[in-house]
């Protein structure tokens, strides 16, 4: 097309067969170019000193990214320094981009730099053997306007997240399109009809921070050798949302299963069999691993005291709180949830709660839902006067949701033609989230 192309990569085999020069990115920094397009690095950052400078470099430019950043973001904050104003930029970019707390002031960066930033994500893989789903951005001028004749104005900025099947309908006419876009991936994927009643609902139901506080389970730094069975002395213990089975989990429910090492922190020796457990840990490394080596005492984590209710961490296909009647402890593959007020866990299965739980959490690579801590804390939840919470635990039991989420939904004060859409809303994206499992599998 008569286009003056400089290019860049590390491996010179690479390199050479696209006519590209060998060397480092950011060794070559500078200069004003039409476009920039490429698919940075997915690997996060690590002790080396290339990664340390270009997390040094992304902050110059006015991104900070910490150490659980990934290559691509810094790439990202280089490239689009190099783009003329009216320039575009393009790139291939991980999905993990609409989830991970760290790309929120990247995006913020590319949104103040550009009129219009596009991200469309690709449901299939794009890369034949490739783990990671990937998201396509485009930065650029402002969309064209709608009217004939108009173009549209400088300050007519736009931000929109949309999503394909395949990579055959990345099109030059469909990302040039006008067509809306939500500024969340999983709003997108709600049915358009349902969005403005689903909002209406979410707007009844208040934060669970406002209730609850939500802190992750014990992080013990190797569950293997800190889940005992008889013999030594221990605590009960909930170690996997699998355990659970309904809206409640009793003592007799988790009788049996393996508990919690509970050895004092001023244990100093005399107990023989207490002896050869610490012995074994020691030789299995056990004391030098992450977690353990930072504590004062290698053998006892951080307890605390039972909390009111779990709630799951990852959840495949039905996300749970569940009310401690149990009295016991939790790993951190749950949250542990102390109530500030009566909160009423039969009603968190409501499909508005529900359904903010797909809208806030996280898809993994393998459609699992992952709740961080700060995500945990913006679940929406109800505020109601009757628990319906034996009514829910029995339906849950018994295998049937739909009944439980009826009944949790009549328990709240959200209108019915609302709820009907949430749970429209709901079903939509928990399908869909699980379709892409079975795919991939």
């Amino acid at each position: 097309m008569g286009a003056s192309v400089r290019g860049y990569d590390l491996d010179a085999a690479s390199a050479r067969s696209a006519g590209a020069t060998q060397g480092d990115f950011f060794d070559h920094l500078g200069g004003s170019f039409d476009a920039v397009i490429g698919n940075p690095p997915y690997v996060h950052f690590t002790q080396a000193n290339r990664q340390h400078r270009a997390r040094e470099i992304a902050a110059r430019l006015g991104v900070h990214f910490g150490a659980g950043a990934s290559t691509w973001g810094p790439f990202l904050v280089a490239a689009a320094s190099l783009v003329r104003p009216g320039g575009r930029l393009a790139m291939v970019i991980p999905r993990e981009t609409l989830f991970v707390d760290y790309a929120h002031p990247l995006i913020a960066h590319l949104r103040a730099k550009f009129p219009r930033v596009d991200l469309v994500c690709v449901r299939s893989f794009l890369f034949e053997g490739a783990l990671e789903k990937v998201a396509v951005l485009l930065c650029g001028p402002a969309l064209r306007s709608a009217t004939p004749g108009c173009e549209a104005g400088p300050d007519q900025r736009t931000f929109r997240i949309r999503e394909v099947e395949t990579p055959d309908e990345l099109t030059p006419a469909y990302f040039d399109g006008d067509e809306a876009g939500e500024e969340s991936l999983a709003w997108n994927r709600v049915p358009r009809e349902c969005r403005d009643l689903a909002r209406r609902a979410l707007d009844r139901l208040v934060p669970l921070n406002e209730v609850a506080d939500v802190n992750i389970g014990i992080v013990t730094g190797d569950k293997d050798y800190f889940l005992v069975g008889d013999g030594l002395p221990s605590l009960p213990v909930v170690a996997s949302p699998n355990w659970l089975r309904g809206a409640v989990v009793t003592a007799r429910e988790i009788e049996g299963r393996l508990r919690l090492l509970d050895v004092g922190a001023d244990y100093s020796g005399g107990d023989a069999t207490i002896d050869s457990y610490l012995a074994e840990g020691r030789r299995r490394g056990v004391h030098k691993r992450y977690k353990c080596a930072e504590r004062a005492c290698w053998w006892r984590p951080r307890i605390g005291a039972a909390p009111d209710a779990f709630l799951a961490y990852l959840s495949d296909h039905l996300p749970r709180l569940v009310l401690n009647r149990a009295k016991a402890l939790c790993t951190n593959n749950l949250h542990r949830v102390t109530f500030k007020e009566p909160v009423a866990v039969g009603a968190f299965y409501n499909p508005a709660t529900l359904l903010s739980i797909e809208l806030g959490g996280r898809v993994l690579g393998d459609s699992a839902l992952k709740l961080e801590p700060g995500d945990a804390k913006r679940v929406r939840v109800a505020r109601v006067r009757h628990d319906p919470l034996h009514a829910v635990d029995c339906a849950l039991r018994a295998g049937d949701e739909a009944l439980a989420f009826r009944i949790a939904g009549d328990a709240t004060s959200i209108p019915p033609r609302e709820m009907r859409a949430c749970r429209r809303a709901h079903a939509a994206l928990r399908d869909l989230r699980m379709r892409e499992r079975r795919l991939k599998a």
